[in-house]
């Protein structure tokens, strides 16, 4: 893989990690990363297929830790339920979109530590959140991060060639978008 596409797949799996507001509690210090997540996001999509699903890769595997802790530590049963179906649905999809990697070459990408530090930060929060907090927080958490994954499927859509990525991508925008309203709903 080219050192560009590494790059712009890591920053974009960056952006898409930060914006799950684990990192600040409304200090300075967190207007300040608000402003550079602002930033982050308006990053141009992934260019090809193989970004695409590389970018994808790193940013379910939060999504997926966040959901295996709530289906196991959350209160309510149909917030473990409905994340306990977010895991399970996006680690099948990287399962497919990890073909799609090796396929097109992006398969020695690896999370950079600010990620990693990020998604520390996330289940931090989610861990201390304890008791009736943790469904709260967990569903807070997973709009923001979906709704990023909405966005970058979108941003990607006109530059993906094959079929099968293309069919994911659509599926994560109609799944995912799906998961934000029940979200929002199990919040309220």
């Amino acid at each position: 893989m080219t050192t560009k596409y590494c790059s712009a797949a890591l920053l974009l799996a960056l952006a898409a990690l930060r914006p799950l507001g684990c990192q600040g509690n409304g200090s300075a210090s967190s207007s300040r990363a608000d402003a550079r997540n602002a930033e982050m996001m308006k990053m141009p999509a992934a260019m090809n297929d193989g970004e695409f699903a590389s970018m994808m890769v790193m940013h379910h595997k939060g999504a997926i830790e966040m959901g295996r802790y709530e289906a196991q530590d959350g209160t309510r049963a149909e917030v473990r339920d409905l994340a306990g179906t977010m895991a399970d649905s996006q680690s099948a999809e990287n399962v497919n979109l990890m073909d799609v990697v090796r396929e097109t070459g992006h398969g020695n990408m690896k999370a950079d530590p600010p990620v990693q530090e990020n998604m520390g930060r996330c289940m931090t929060a989610l861990r201390s959140a304890g008791g009736v907090q943790v469904d709260s927080v967990f569903l807070t958490h997973m709009v923001k991060h979906h709704t990023m994954g909405v966005d970058m499927a979108r941003k990607a859509m006109p530059n993906l060639k094959r079929n099968d990525t293309r069919l994911m991508a659509k599926t994560m925008i109609d799944d995912q978008t799906r998961e934000i309203a029940q979200s929002r709903g199990m919040v309220n």
